[in-house]
């Protein structure tokens, strides 16, 4: 999913929350790496406009594979870091 237009936050539980996204941002990256679901949700701030892109259309290309997994491992170290402090 990309944000086109609004804000996002990524909360995790009641540990809070862990990343603000705005346009152009992304959320749900598990899906195209085949990863378990995330520790997170996305909640919307105001009022948002999501595109949701077919994990089939991307998984062929390496570069936005690698941007997502990135994203992804810092995602899950900044939540477990929230879970610790909470």
């Amino acid at each position: 999913h990309v944000l086109v237009e609004g804000k996002l936050t990524l909360q995790n539980g009641g540990a809070g929350e862990i990343e603000q996204l705005v346009p152009g941002g992304f959320a749900s990256e598990e899906v195209c790496l085949g990863r378990p679901t995330a520790p997170w949700r996305s909640v919307a701030r105001e009022s948002s406009k999501v595109l949701q892109v077919p994990a089939r259309s991307i998984r062929n290309i390496p570069v936005v594979l690698w941007k997502l997994l990135e994203v992804h491992e810092r995602r899950l170290r900044l939540a477990e870091l929230a879970s610790k402090a909470a």
